[in-house]
């Protein structure tokens, strides 16, 4: 069920936010952290940057740049301070636009849990980005081929299993499907 509301982001652009109830088997890491910063990168050419980790992410699969917000961090901050660390690039705040706020609602074996994830957009030039932190390429895609990522997603399957964590990939993907779903369709709106 999708339930559209608005919330207040800051006085000046409300961010149009988006209830996602989900049910999976186990908890994945990032629902651990209650608050998360998504920033999807753009070229002045139309092309979205993503970000990839080899060796994590299956075959097609990048995500957005971001993680987690730290206590009192407000989320426009976060997202400058992820970008830096993850491209190193250092863009002024004025430069990300408030796209969405998805806040997914899992239940799973071991409890409930809820996630907020605030997604901004920011135009950068992809020639200057220099991966690091927990980002080791980049990934640039046009409108279909982002599309067909999100679906993608929604299809993932196995296991990824390490000595501290174990999850599954269709978990995974019923997140990350639906908040890249909720990004494309407010970016490109």
């Amino acid at each position: 069920m999708q339930i559209f509301v608005f919330i207040p982001f800051n006085t000046s652009n409300p961010m149009q936010t988006f209830i996602h109830d989900i049910i999976i088997q186990n908890p994945i890491g990032n629902l651990y952290r209650k608050n998360h910063v998504l920033i999807l990168l753009k070229t002045s050419e139309g092309n979205l940057v993503l970000g990839q980790k080899q060796g994590f992410y299956p075959e097609g699969i990048s995500r957005m740049f971001g993680w987690g917000i730290d206590e009192g961090e407000e989320p426009i901050r976060a997202a400058k301070r992820e970008i830096l660390e993850e491209t190193q690039i250092d863009l002024p705040m004025e430069n990300f636009t408030p796209l969405c706020k998805v806040i997914t609602q899992a239940t799973t074996l071991e409890w409930d849990m809820t996630m907020n994830t605030y997604i901004y957009s920011a135009l950068i030039d992809a020639e200057h980005i220099r991966p690091s932190d927990d980002v080791d390429g980049i990934s640039t895609l046009d409108k279909e081929s982002f599309k067909e990522m999100v679906s993608t997603m929604y299809n993932l399957s196995g296991t990824y299993e390490t000595e501290k964590f174990c999850f599954d990939w269709g978990d995974w993907g019923k997140i990350y499907g639906y908040i890249h779903e909720k990004t494309y369709e407010c970016f490109y709106k």
